[in-house]
């Protein structure tokens, strides 16, 4: 048994669970983390002073949040069982004791509601911010949040940009932006669209009071930049001893005074007088002619000097002592260059001070800042204008308005009044992903926090697996946090080292490889992050294994037996061990396009988890044709694609022959009998089928809300019968679910939005794979833990990022604030202005450190074995190439070498290592059979029929029916009465087809049918049923979703209807379809409330434990216009 003695960093452990502490913890990978936070939460609990809300864990993803939840309820939950065993466990044991005794002193009663317990993702947080605060936060309703508005973005551009000519204030800000783009309009839409996507992180700096303001503000930005790297580099300078720094500067004088205006290296100049370390207002501009003194353009030390560099040939004077002198001060200089290799830090500092740019833009990027900084305030604005159109947000403006909601820190609102009483302990996870607009909501909510004043604030993260810069994470506020605070709080620093979850030898591996791969300094500025080393607590496992797997190659990588090496070593660790969990991480989804197909042929079924498109599956291919088709009769494409697609199958030729005639769309086509007359047999019958369910369809075009009118159109095709595997169906779910989001008006504004939002969707997982072979991005693989992995492609570089119309660099300044600096994409046939280019640099940088970082995520996620893939390009016979810049094997190339080198000396090139392309195949394309292809029934009955007394049913039918009435309920109940109409004009068709979905079979649709309808119109009928309908209840819902504890268990319930009525009685509703068998209703009734009661009580007392008010319970029966309610007691 493990005892705490054991763990190195036991003691950092227990400090981390004091709540009258605040501390930044970095948690390595493997070390436990999760729990610590569930330990720090329960602690935080058994120290409420009122309220369990006091206590408020933010994380950064759903699943981190869903994660700590079940920890502390679980914890909650097994804390009235025998005291565990485990060390760790007894001190989760006590802790949940401590919280429970809490919670009976103060009647919580957490666990018949554990909704109490606030743990939130970030964007919850400040969704909630808003809907607290809805006019400050400039949102009034609150909207829905999507996750594609791109659409809404293009929306405001196009606006936007329509204003070229209509001489508007900032019309001439478009022309200059337009002018110096070359009048591209087709550049400048994608450039100003992927600004609004990021408009957080540059808005506030677009609103300063006048343009010189603006200007001048960078100014002072760069120069703080040029004074950061002198001080720098004279720090790293000083390690020089001083005789070695007299001999440089005299080197420097000499070279100074030995040039001309005509020679080439003329920057050192400057430094002809300079006897120490440049000073005053020359400094800057001395160090970069240092620097370039120093070193080749590739940035490396000089080996030697020639007369270009001050240093003239001894043959060049005829004079016998300058030829001495000459001869004697390039031997020096050499010899001092030579000497200052060692210096690796000095030389980072010298090329950071030749990449700093003068603090001056050119008159044209000065221009185009100025229009920018007129037209990007009114894009937002307009912006604004389309999601209030749409009813709907992104993520960046809830996060903007929940800064807004709190105020400022001179004048916070009453909100932010209110959470500096309430909040006593905050905790963040994974803190090194936060962004600096979530880190400067995190400094407004403890704004009025001083220390040791009983409040907590808690953070914990690992900077080494900072990876989401591409979502503005910014790795440097962990460590500005760990030295500066947040706000007024100060940070205790704690660092954790076990990993718990890694063998030792794996451990010990990334120890010695990762100080390596890492940089050898933090540097909060430029997010560089050093190695920390782990301990490991488990004993040497002679079966763990690190391998690299090379293959070594003259011309193009040919990725194919790479793939084929994987899927053979993943067949012989399955004959091994085949319970042994297998993950093969990728850094970019492109990697796997030979692992794919090479572990199908190897019959290896796996998991794949977001890495197909969604819209490259066959099933949605033909969906999205469907969708677009019967959006646009005259989209002759997606026509072409319908016709093709398996539903209708056409061959090329008939296809051919429907098509001939453009001069009129494919619909047309199929409605011309002489034309289809002269198909194949084969042909006609499919068209008259297609022809048939697609006039049902468009005859109820924006008479159905979209999803409804697209899927029951689907299903007529008999679209289901062509999905293989639960996979197809989740898929088809998710498009329909699109379908829902992308809606307006029973339609949708623009079609392209599909395709944009699709692109944005993946494939579901092989449901059919048990679990144990995944593939997964190297990001979503965070957090997770495998027996095996493997890492293939490691000689892959990133694409380039691409150049936006503006760039900026957020940098955390010296005082504990963000400074920004912009600046503008070069014109056309203009050299790059300097300051963007030093943007574009640092961005490199930082990306380059990200990589590292990525590496070691990947690495870290193995238990028992890691296996490294690299293709490696051979320079000639004996030499191999250098890797690519900025590929997981540029990093390893140094540590790993000698094992690389190995591998080469003893590879043996296998019989087809020809570096061609591997074979491949076109599968047919599948079509449903002639024979399965059956026209709808026109002649199904109405949904105004009046039955309100329906024959009986087969047993398996009642449950679809039931169903399928709650469905319309809910519609109506959303809709409210008065838009009956609007139902009552559903096609029978419609209503048939759900049927069919919800299993009914075909010989009992009619009479189900009847008795759906007879459910809906006694409902609209009756004065009770238009009552319980109505929308004009306080607190009304449909399918209402509460979870609260059952049998020690956390339980959803769904409570059909509910809503509170005039005199503040809260009614619970459930809607039931059955009737009497003998017409006995009095007796039917009593039968079904002694059925259902329990059930009921059980969804009064999850509400009951939110709020204080009257409940009364209700059954109601549609089919005979009849209820049973009673009063609900606790």
């Amino acid at each position: 048994m493990m005892t705490e003695t054991m763990i190195p960093d036991q003691e950092q452990r227990n400090n981390a669970l004091d709540v009258s502490q605040s501390y930044i913890v970095q948690a390595p990978a493997g070390s436990g983390k999760t729990e610590l936070l569930s330990q720090r939460f329960l602690n935080a609990l058994a120290h409420c002073e009122t309220v369990p809300e006091e206590v408020l864990a933010i994380t950064f993803t759903k699943k981190a949040a869903s994660e700590m939840r079940h920890r502390i309820l679980q914890a909650l939950l097994k804390a009235s069982e025998p005291k565990p065993v485990e060390a760790h466990a007894q001190l989760t044991w006590e802790l949940a004791n401590k919280a429970l005794n809490r919670d009976k002193q103060l009647q919580w009663q957490l666990l018949d509601n554990p909704n109490r317990l606030q743990i939130r993702t970030i964007d919850s947080l400040c969704a909630s911010l808003t809907r607290q605060m809805p006019i400050l936060s400039q949102f009034g309703c609150q909207p829905d949040i999507t996750d594609e508005a791109q659409h809404c973005y293009e929306a405001a551009v196009d606006e936007l940009l329509t204003h070229l000519e209509s001489e508007q204030a900032w019309s001439d800000a478009i022309a200059a932006l337009l002018a110096h783009l070359d009048n591209d309009f087709a550049r400048i839409k994608p450039l100003l669209v992927a600004l609004l996507a990021m408009r957080e992180q540059w808005l506030p700096y677009v609103h300063l009071d006048d343009d010189a303001t603006l200007i001048d503000y960078f100014y002072d930005v760069i120069q703080g930049i040029q004074q950061e790297n002198i001080a720098k580099l004279e720090t790293a300078i000083a390690q020089l001893p001083g005789e070695r720094l007299d001999e440089l500067f005299f080197a420097i004088r000499f070279a100074a005074s030995n040039l001309t205006d005509t020679t080439s290296n003329t920057g050192i100049r400057c430094c002809e007088a300079l006897e120490t370390l440049p000073q005053g207002d020359n400094a800057f501009k001395q160090w970069q002619a240092v620097a370039d003194f120093l070193l080749t353009k590739s940035q490396q030390w000089r080996k030697t000097v020639t007369a270009k560099n001050g240093f003239p040939a001894p043959s060049r004077t005829k004079d016998k002592e300058q030829k001495t002198l000459f001869e004697a001060m390039k031997n020096h200089m050499v010899e001092l260059l030579a000497y200052l290799r060692d210096f690796e830090a000095l030389r980072h500092c010298l090329i950071e001070i030749q990449a700093t740019p003068p603090a001056s833009f050119d008159t044209g990027s000065e221009q185009i800042i100025l229009a920018l900084r007129q037209l990007l305030p009114v894009l937002v604005a307009q912006l604004q204008v389309v999601f209030k159109e749409r009813g709907s947000v992104d993520f960046s403006a809830i996060s903007l308005a929940a800064l807004t909601a709190l105020g400022t820190d001179d004048a916070p609102t009453d909100l932010a009044l209110y959470f500096d009483v309430k909040l006593r302990h905050i905790l963040v996870d994974e803190f090194q992903d936060t962004s600096i607009t979530q880190h400067n909501l995190l400094r407004k909510l403890t704004a009025g926090w001083e220390t040791n004043d009983g409040r907590s604030l808690f953070v914990v993260g690992d900077p080494m697996q900072s990876i989401y810069r591409f979502r503005q994470a910014e790795v440097g506020l962990f460590l500005q946090s760990q030295l500066q605070g947040i706000g007024n709080i100060q940070l205790k620093p704690l660092q954790l080292t076990v990993n718990f979850r890694s063998e030792k030898s794996i451990v010990d591996w990334v120890n010695q490889t990762f100080q390596h791969v890492l940089p050898q300094y933090n540097d909060y500025v430029a997010g560089a992050i050093s190695y920390s080393a782990s301990d490991t607590i488990k004993a040497d496992n002679p079966k763990a294994t690190i391998q690299m797997h090379c293959e070594f190659h003259h011309n193009v990588v040919n990725g194919h037996h790479q793939a084929e090496a994987i899927a053979k070593l993943i067949t012989n660790i399955r004959e091994t061990d085949p319970t042994q969990s297998i993950a093969i991480l990728v850094k970019s989804r492109s990697h796997l396009l030979d692992i794919l197909p090479a572990l199908q042929q190897a019959q290896l079924h796996y998991q794949a988890i977001e890495i197909e498109n969604l819209a490259s599956r066959d099933s949605i291919q033909s969906l999205l044709a469907l969708t677009r088709a019967l959006l646009h009769p005259a989209d002759r494409i997606a026509w072409l694609a319908l016709l093709r697609a398996p539903w209708c199958g056409l061959t090329l030729n008939d296809l051919y022959l429907l098509a001939d005639d453009a001069s009129q769309t494919l619909w047309e086509s199929l409605n011309e009998a002489t034309l289809i007359e002269q198909l194949t047999s084969d042909g006609q019958a499919r068209c008259h089928f297609i022809q048939a369910v697609l006039q049902e369809a468009l005859s109820q075009r924006r008479r159905l809300p979209l999803r409804e009118w697209i899927e029951t159109t689907w299903i007529a095709l008999q679209g289901p019968n062509l999905l293989t595997s639960e996979a197809d169906i989740a898929d088809c779910d998710a498009f329909f679910d699109l379908l829902d989001r992308l809606e307006t008006a029973n339609d949708v504004e623009d079609i392209n939005a599909i395709d944009d939002a699709l692109s944005q969707l993946f494939a579901s997982p092989n449901l059919d794979a048990d679990g144990r072979l995944q593939i997964m991005t190297i990001h979503k693989s965070k957090g997770l833990e495998f027996d095996v992995v493997i890492l293939p492609s490691l000689e892959r570089r990133p694409p380039a990022e691409p150049h936006r119309l503006l760039t900026w660099l957020e940098r955390p300044n010296q005082y504990g604030g963000t400074d920004v600096l912009l600046a503008p994409i070069k014109a056309i046939g203009e050299a790059d202005c300097p300051v963007y280019s030093y943007i574009r640099r640092q961005h490199q940088q930082k990306d380059q450190f990200e990589t590292g970082r990525l590496l070691y995520v990947a690495a870290t996620r193995a238990k028992h074995e890691l296996h490294l893939f690299a293709n490696i390009r051979l320079q000639d016979e004996s030499t191999l190439a250098e890797p690519a810049k900025g590929s997981f094997l540029s990093l390893l190339w140094q540590p790993m070498h000698q094992a690389i080198q190995q591998q080469w000396q003893d590879y043996a090139p296998t019989s087809n290592d020809d570096d061609g392309l591997a074979e491949f195949s076109v599968p047919r394309l599948t079509r449903t059979t002639l024979n399965t292809l059956v026209i709808p029934d026109a002649t199904a009955p109405s949904i105004s029929d009046d039955k309100n007394h329906p024959p009986a049913l087969e047993p398996s039918t009642p449950r679809a029916v039931g169903t399928l009435v709650h469905r319309l309920l809910q519609q109506l109940s959303q809709s409210g009465t008065q838009n009956k109409d609007v139902l009552l004009q559903t096609p029978s068709l419609a209503i048939q087809l759900q049927l069919q979905l919800l299993g009914v079979p075909a010989t009992e649709v009619p009479d189900a049918m009847t008795t759906v309808l007879a459910c809906v119109n006694n409902t609209l009928a009756c004065p009770k049923g238009h009552w319980l309908l109505s929308n004009e209840h306080q607190e009304a819902k449909a399918e209402y979703a509460i979870t609260t504890q059952h049998k020690g268990k956390p339980q959803t319930l769904i409570i059909d209807r509910t809503f509170v009525d005039n005199d503040d009685v809260r009614w619970i509703v459930d809607y039931k379809t059955s009737q009497p068998d003998n017409g006995d209703v009095a007796t039917f009734l009593a039968a079904e409330k002694a059925t259902y009661a329990p059930q009921l009580q059980r969804y009064a007392a999850a509400i009951a434990a939110t709020e204080n008010r009257p409940i009364k319970l209700m059954l109601y029966f549609p089919l005979i216009n009849d209820s049973v309610e009673w009063a609900y007691l606790p």
